[in-house]
């Protein structure tokens, strides 16, 4: 039994060396990219146990992708300019004096982030339980 344990112990320390190495105090990304690799090892050993297995490895993708997606920060500003979500028809339009539509990118921006967390949060409350035993 000690030697399981050692042994587990030793290649989670490895599965787990860049997350445990770029550890930061009082940093969110540092827990998300835990529960990703944790989620990435999930999906990796796959469920032996017969069951719902194709579909948890599913739900864990798409977990894993919405963690990506919130720790690269990065929710298309260049595309939201360039679909004209705000600007309208920007070429026609005299230059813009006041600083508000940056404001309202910023809020959007923090709005799909936020819609990001909720969901991630929200398929983990539902089906954690269904992922480990």
């Amino acid at each position: 039994m000690l030697f399981y344990r050692l042994k587990n112990f030793f290649k989670n320390l490895w599965w787990y060396r860049r997350e445990l190495w770029d550890d930061n105090e009082g940093d969110f990304e540092y827990t998300l990219s835990l529960l990703k690799r944790k989620l990435m090892k999930s999906k990796k050993v796959g469920f032996p146990y017969g069951g719902d297995g194709e579909r948890h490895v599913k739900e864990i993708s798409i977990c894993i992708n919405l963690i990506d997606r919130i720790l690269k920060d990065d929710y298309s500003i260049s595309e939201i300019i360039n679909d004209n979500w705000i600007w309208g028809d920007y070429a026609n339009r005299p230059p813009l004096k006041t600083k508000f539509p940056k404001v309202v990118l910023y809020e959007h921006m923090t709005y799909m982030k936020e819609q990001d967390l909720d969901l991630l949060f929200k398929m983990m409350r539902k089906y954690i339980q269904c992922w480990w035993d």
